[in-house]
C-alpha cells in the first residue's frame, strides 16, 4: 500500500512483499454467500439499546532510562509511552438518535472520560427505570407470538 517515485525503489522493495510461501500475498475480499462467511447466525443476534463509540488522542512521550533486563527474561526495550490527551464518544440509540458528542482535551483525560461513562450509564439506567405502557398493534403481536415458537 505505498507508492514509489522511481522503479528502482519499487524492485528494491520487493523481497520484502514476499512472505513465508516466497510468492507476493494479495488481499481477497468475502464475497456475499461465499461458504466462509463467518455471520451466519443471524438469528442469534441481539439488538443493543445504546451504542457507544469512541475515540482518544495521546500524545507519544520518549521514555528516559529504560533498559532491558535479560536476567528476568526482558529484551524489549521501552522507548515511547502514549499519554491520552483527550476523548471524544457519542452514543447512539437503537432507533439512530445520537446523543453527543461529548469532546474532552486536556490533563487527566482517561480518568475523566471513565467518570463520564459511569454518568451515562447511570443516565440509561434511569431512562428504562421509567414504566411506559406497552404499545402493540394486533400485527405486531401475532408476529412476535408466530416468531417465539418457530
Amino acid at each position: 500500500m505505498h507508492g514509489y517515485t522511481r522503479e528502482d525503489l519499487l524492485e528494491r522493495q520487493k523481497p520484502e512483499y514476499k512472505g513465508a510461501t516466497k510468492r507476493p500475498t494479495a488481499i481477497e475480499m468475502l464475497k456475499e454467500g461465499d461458504k466462509h462467511d463467518f455471520l451466519q447466525n443471524h438469528h442469534k443476534k441481539m439488538k443493543m439499546r445504546h451504542t457507544i463509540y469512541a475515540d482518544f488522542e495521546s500524545l507519544v512521550r520518549k521514555v528516559q532510562g529504560c533498559k532491558p533486563n535479560p536476567e528476568k527474561g526482558s529484551v524489549t526495550v521501552k522507548t515511547e509511552q502514549h499519554e491520552a490527551c483527550g476523548f471524544a464518544y457519542t452514543i447512539v440509540r437503537s432507533d439512530g438518535k445520537a446523543c453527543g458528542p461529548m469532546v474532552y482535551r486536556g490533563e487527566y483525560a482517561l480518568y475523566l472520560f471513565l467518570q463520564h461513562l459511569l454518568q451515562e450509564r447511570k443516565l440509561i439506567r434511569e431512562y428504562f427505570s421509567i414504566k411506559t405502557p406497552l404499545v402493540m398493534t394486533p400485527g405486531e403481536a401475532q408476529r412476535t407470538i408466530t416468531h417465539r415458537w418457530i
